[in-house]
């Protein structure tokens, strides 16, 4: 099938491809809109080391820090653990959320080469998910000198409940701009499968390109007006035209 073939195709099938490509997005955009929970993200960062001042009377050094680096990596499933969100439960029931459901709730990230550690929570409202990184944050300062006998932990900065963001999902513009592809890739697809099988000859090309036979003659398609003529008895051809055919009844 060559490009002229191609564009034929598509252009016989315009108005199906641009129906379905209307209505995948409409629906898209419309369940987006009203069917789907937008979702909020709030966020604390922490860096965590040993403490200041080591046993010999030195601050922190190179090896130290070295050790905290390779450490976060520790630190970050600490977090995600049920001694912190159960501990975090039980400081905040207001929460409303199961260990389990908590600990999928947050997330913990780190710049490779850092100390600094982002804790993330995404839930569907704001107010909760700032409530439920502050309180993971400061368990976790808590617990973590227990557990890791570390007790120099800064929380660099926390998510501020008053503030109204813009959600992160669902992406409205993003969403309708996949369903514009997909729909239309879809269309396409079935309208050159439905070409493919369809073995009705439409054109003279066709003819010779299948048959291998010269064309003799064509006839062309009868209109509705000349058949209603015809069962009116009256000729199918105009006045002005000089010659017609007219079968014997």
């Amino acid at each position: 099938m060559d490009l002229r073939e191609i564009l034929r195709v598509i252009r016989s099938r315009a108005g199906v491809i641009a129906a379905v490509v209307i209505l995948a997005v409409a629906a898209t955009g419309l369940s987006t809109h009203f069917l789907m929970e937008p979702k909020y993200e709030a966020s604390t960062k922490l860096i965590v080391n040993k403490s200041s001042v080591q046993d010999n009377g030195y601050g922190i050094t190179w090896d130290d820090v070295t050790v905290n680096v390779q450490l976060i990596a520790t630190y970050k499933e600490l977090i995600r653990t049920e001694a912190i969100m159960n501990e975090v439960l039980s400081k905040h029931p207001d929460i409303g959320l199961s260990g389990r459901e908590l600990m999928e709730t947050v997330t913990v990230s780190s710049v490779n080469g850092t100390q600094v550690m982002t804790v993330v929570a995404q839930d569907e409202s704001y107010e909760r998910a700032a409530l439920i990184v502050n309180a993971v944050s400061e368990v976790f300062k808590s617990k973590v000198v227990e557990i890791m006998k570390v007790d120099n932990v800064t929380i660099l900065n926390n998510a501020a409940a008053d503030e109204k963001p813009a959600p992160i999902s669902p992406n409205l513009a993003m969403n309708v701009a996949i369903s514009l592809v997909l729909s239309l890739m879809f269309s396409l697809g079935i309208v050159f499968l439905l070409h493919h099988l369809n073995d009705t000859i439409m054109s003279e090309e066709e003819i010779m390109s299948e048959l291998n036979l010269p064309i003799l003659a064509t006839i062309k398609q009868i209109d509705k007006k000349d058949l209603y003529r015809h069962r009116a008895g009256k000729p199918s051809r105009k006045a002005a035209e000089s010659v017609y055919v007219t079968a014997n009844q």
